[in-house]
């Protein structure tokens, strides 16, 4: 049960931050832009766990 739940709650973030960054990459055709955020993305999502 606690799986579950665990994986829906990181769908819902996770998916939005790689959309808006495959987005940002493609806009400004800068991998940088996309990878930044990924990382920013990752910091937030490591953060709310702690």
């Amino acid at each position: 049960m606690f799986a579950t739940a665990l994986t829906a709650r990181l769908s819902r973030v996770i998916y939005p931050v790689m959309i808006t960054a495959g987005a940002t990459w493609g806009a400004t055709g800068e991998a940088s832009m996309g990878l930044a955020a990924l990382v920013v993305a990752a910091l937030v999502l490591g953060g709310a766990r702690a």
